[in-house]
């Protein structure tokens, strides 16, 4: 096999692929933490909302819907936002490299242009 030839596949090693897909199990998980904290807090925050304006006095039906309305719409961008990110567009390793970038510099670099190479 020719390591200059041009149609040579070059792939990266097992145990880094291994590595990246540790990162992105790790970032699932984090991710979707993180979604359901936010739906739940809209929800959570909608509902003491109306409570809390049931307790000052009687809450118009407009005032019940918008609160009811704003809790939603915080589920629906936490859950909307989870989808985009896992089902719709997926994430590759150059994706995942420039994450570890972000908090560890340099070797984000040296991910990314192995990354780069093999592509």
């Amino acid at each position: 096999m020719d390591l200059n030839d041009p149609q040579s596949p070059v792939t990266l090693p097992e145990e880094l692929r291994r590595q990246f897909a540790e990162v992105e199990k790790r970032l699932w998980r984090v991710e979707t933490a993180a979604a359901v904290c936010w739906l739940l807090t809209g929800l959570m925050a909608s509902f003491l909302a109306q409570f809390l304006s049931d307790r000052l006095g009687d809450t118009p039906s407009s005032v019940r819907w918008t609160w009811l309305i704003a809790g939603l719409a915080m589920a629906v961008w936490a859950a909307s936002r989870w989808i985009s990110r896992w089902v719709l567009h997926r994430r590759d390793f150059r994706d995942l490299a420039r994450l570890v970038q972000q908090k560890y510099r340099r070797l984000g670099d040296r991910l990314l242009g192995i990354v780069e190479l093999a592509n």
